[in-house]
């Protein structure tokens, strides 16, 4: 019946399509694979297919054919890859708000086919990826507001939001001592309830929080644990074990000053301020119930103790923390945090550049168009290496034809044209940086006063690659170092920064005094 229902009987042999006759049942069904001609044992079965049987991924790829299409027909912005039981829905936006909305209409147009053929989705096996195209700053800032909501519920879990607010600092107390004087406070008793926390992440990825309480010396330990699962750092478990804490002392009401003391330093410097990024929302969390607790007159003192030192409550911490990352995973938690999706950034970025090293690692002779090959006569320049770093670093730019220039950022993407920012000439080359912009004519000016002084032969017309003669002419660098630093090179970044560098010892008049035959030894 499905076979004929979707209308795929003619792309069967004749010789399958043929024969609506039911199955056989009972003790007499048996099963016979045929594949490419090659005829398999004869097997009895009791019901459905044999185990692992390569019909089965055919059969539900038939069955289910019909949901791409449903979905790419009533919802046009979006592409369906499927590989045999799992769908992927992919989408181009302009803004990560946009591609949500258009996720969203998708996947209701998917559980309205699903509902009418017989179709679940696991909510728990759904997430959402997105692929971020400007600088990896914004990214963590502009996808932490995203939220695909299908029937009410977010099946990604989404990542951990920050918001704008009222930078305040802590509202208590906070102490990080020198380790000797810290061990020794630590072991003593001080007036008031004291909460240990801490926090773990296993090699399993699974992270908690703990926090323990000696209510009277010498009594039981009382512990809570917080189960945290994927998705979350040790910096996040050890804020979460201050919050857990400081509610915790709300709960019990104890009448004296509230002591909290954890090994994480990280942790600490990230209580003294409401500024947005990873960790603020349980910043602003303890925040609170430090503030309701002061309301009380009960102070609040954060101080630091260091780890496994054999301090007995932050051991005791330690074993409950470890104990919670074990367990499973407690509600509102499902979210990514920003501290974990920063890790796995550096480490997707660490472990692609570790592949580039292996791909291009040569041994022996270069191979040709795979390693870069500095022409000959193009060293090290003892000039450029003693000029600020920033400047130095658009000289090599230049000379290597990798400059944030119209040509270069076009081929690579960044850029729609080629166009010269500064005249709007079609091509913005090297050569048309130094010898032809009409935007760039000061800093023209004193590169040709420079190659005057230090006797270079200046560009002519007629001359076919000028740019590259001066790059390799150690006389020409310092001219090409003045057209750097007074010509429109740098953006608004780049420039605070040069303006920070302007104290730095090697001004113009030093790269003068140098000359061109200074060496990297000179002082």
């Amino acid at each position: 019946m499905v076979l004929v229902s979707t209308g795929l009987v003619k792309a069967l042999p004749q010789a399958t399509a043929s024969r609506p006759t039911p199955i056989v049942s009972g003790a007499d069904r048996r099963v016979t694979l045929v594949i490419d001609g090659h005829v398999g044992k004869e097997v009895p079965i009791s019901s459905g297919l044999p185990q692992g049987s390569p019909v089965s991924p055919i059969l539900f790829v038939l069955y289910v054919h019909g949901l791409s299409r449903a979905i790419e027909r009533s919802v046009p912005e979006v592409r369906c890859l499927s590989f045999v039981d799992d769908q992927g829905l992919i989408t181009a936006a302009s803004s990560v708000k946009e591609a949500c909305r258009t996720l969203e209409k998708a996947a209701e147009v998917a559980i309205e086919w699903g509902v009418a053929n017989g179709v679940q989705f696991d909510r728990k096996k759904t997430e959402a990826a997105f692929f971020y195209r400007r600088h990896r700053r914004q990214v963590a800032q502009n996808i932490s507001q995203a939220r695909i909501r299908v029937g009410g519920e977010d099946p990604s879990g989404g990542i951990e939001r920050t918001e704008q607010c009222e930078l305040q600092g802590f509202p208590g107390s906070i102490r990080v001592l020198d380790k000797e004087e810290a061990l020794t406070e630590a072991n003593q008793q001080r007036a008031g309830t004291t909460f240990w926390s801490d926090g773990s992440r296993l090699d399993t990825g699974r992270a908690g929080a703990g926090v323990t309480l000696q209510a009277v010396p010498k009594g039981p330990w009382e512990h809570v644990e917080v189960p945290m699962g994927h998705g979350h750092e040790v910096f996040d478990a050890e804020l979460v074990g201050v919050a857990t804490a400081l509610e915790w002392a709300l709960e019990r009401q104890p009448l004296d000053p509230i002591w909290v003391l954890l090994d994480a330093q990280n942790a600490i410097d990230r209580l003294r301020s409401t500024r947005p990024g990873p960790g603020q929302a349980l910043v602003l969390r303890a925040h609170r119930a430090v503030e309701k607790l002061a309301m009380r007159g009960q102070p609040v003192t954060i101080q630091w103790v260091p780890g496994h030192s054999g301090v007995v409550g932050n051991e005791q911490a330690d074993q409950a923390a470890k104990r919670a990352a074990s367990k499973q995973t407690a509600p509102g938690f499902e979210h990514l945090s920003l501290a974990y999706v920063k890790r796995a950034c550096m480490e997707a970025r660490r472990t692609a550049v570790s592949e580039w090293a292996r791909i291009n690692a040569v041994q022996g002779r270069h191979r040709d168009g795979r390693v870069y090959k500095m022409p000959r006569g193009w060293n090290l320049d003892p000039v450029a290496g003693k000029a600020p770093k920033r400047l130095a670093s658009r000289y090599y730019q230049l000379k290597t034809g990798h400059a944030p220039i119209g040509t270069y950022l076009h081929r690579i993407g960044r850029r729609e044209s080629p166009e010269c920012q500064a005249c709007k000439e079609p091509h913005e080359t090297v050569r048309h940086v130094l010898f032809e912009c009409r935007g760039r004519r000061t800093g023209r000016r004193a590169l040709y006063r420079a190659l005057e002084k230090a006797g270079v032969p200046l560009p002519t017309a007629a001359e076919e690659s000028p740019e590259a003669r001066l790059f390799a002419e150690p006389r020409a660098t310092q001219g090409l170092l003045q057209f750097m630093a007074e010509a429109n090179l740098f953006n608004d970044n780049e420039r605070t920064a040069r303006e920070v560098e302007s104290s730095d010892a090697w001004g113009w008049d030093t790269l003068e005094e140098a000359g061109p035959g200074v060496t990297l030894d000179d002082e």
